[in-house]
């Protein structure tokens, strides 16, 4: 069995991924503030609206080597919550710093609610690396983006 295999049950309320490079745990942000009693496992608990339906992903490459491209962060949340979806990453302050493993956290908000902040986008920019102002440099684009100079309209 494939949990055996990985060493590791999820509670009912988590969804399991995997693919040929990550696992990916689901679960539902008030699911983990009710079965966690461990203030570690709690990571949640300070959220102050309650009120908004988040999603907890918790990703990791199945050979636990670090993650740091970013553009596999985004197509997971992507393909497991939605293009319509944003989510934040915490760097914390050093008072609640947990830190593990090579395993990474993202918080997911609803279908088309909108954090206070973030860049006004959307333009992307890549290919040769030769773009923009003072030359920036960019990795090309993968299939699934949109396409380079593209400023398309939000959904």
């Amino acid at each position: 069995m494939l949990t055996e295999q990985l060493g590791y049950i999820p509670p009912e309320s988590e969804t399991l991924w995997l693919n040929n490079r990550y696992q990916v745990n689901v679960t539902p942000v008030s699911d983990e503030l009710d079965n966690h009693p461990s203030p570690a496992d709690r990571i949640a608990a300070i959220w102050p609206f309650e009120s908004i339906p988040l999603t907890h992903l918790s990703i990791k490459r199945l050979d636990k080597r670090p993650i740091r491209e970013w553009r596999d962060l985004l197509w997971i949340k992507n393909q497991l919550c939605g293009e319509d979806c944003e989510a934040i990453e915490i760097f914390p302050a050093m008072a609640r710093l947990v830190d593990t493993s090579n395993q990474y956290h993202l918080w997911v908000f609803p279908p088309g609610y909108r954090l206070p902040f973030g860049m006004a986008g959307p333009f992307v920019a890549g290919g040769d690396g030769q773009t923009g102002p003072g030359r920036n440099r960019q990795q090309p684009l993968p299939s699934w983006y949109p396409n380079e100079g593209s400023n398309p309209s939000p959904k």
